[in-house]
């Protein structure tokens, strides 16, 4: 089950939307994960027998059963069970490109990739940023400093 401001989200609820940014909770270890997924699918088909164009289908794809592409959340699902986790959707989004933007800056905003608890484990189960693999440890102070100062320069509006 998908929750959207609280409520349980389903299929007659997707309207114009394209796709929706969600954040899914280890309700064990407070672990998290940031990511996106499309409501519909499109496929271009070989053309009918005697027939020139191509066809084009599209889908509802497989959202409501979704549990992300990351390895790391699905490993860790199969360890604990999806009894532990909670599936959110932050935010919904008409098209790929505000879908893109608004999961690049939820991570960005939330630093997924260096965010740290009090005895330095990661918050986040993400590993990249818009597709760009960066690894998962060893971060370093150095970088967290580098970071920090970053966002103290460049104050989002």
């Amino acid at each position: 089950m998908w929750l959207y401001e609280g409520k349980e989200f389903t299929s007659e609820m997707i309207g114009d939307n394209y796709a929706f940014v969600y954040l899914i909770t280890n309700n064990i270890n407070g672990k998290k994960y940031i990511g996106k997924k499309v409501f519909k699918s499109k496929r271009t088909l070989k053309p009918l027998k005697g027939m020139k164009r191509k066809r084009i289908v599209i889908k509802e794809s497989d959202w409501q059963n979704y549990w992300s592409s990351s390895k790391i959340v699905a490993e860790e699902i199969k360890k604990h069970g999806k009894e532990n986790f909670t599936r959110e959707i932050i935010s919904l989004h008409p098209d790929k490109r505000e879908a893109n933007y608004a999961e690049l800056c939820e991570q960005i905003v939330r630093n997924v990739l260096e965010s740290r608890d009090e005895y330095g484990e990661r918050l986040y189960y993400n590993e990249n940023i818009d597709r760009v693999y960066y690894p998962s440890k060893n971060y370093g102070e150095q970088r967290i400093i580098e970071h920090e100062l970053r966002i103290q320069n460049h104050k989002v509006l």
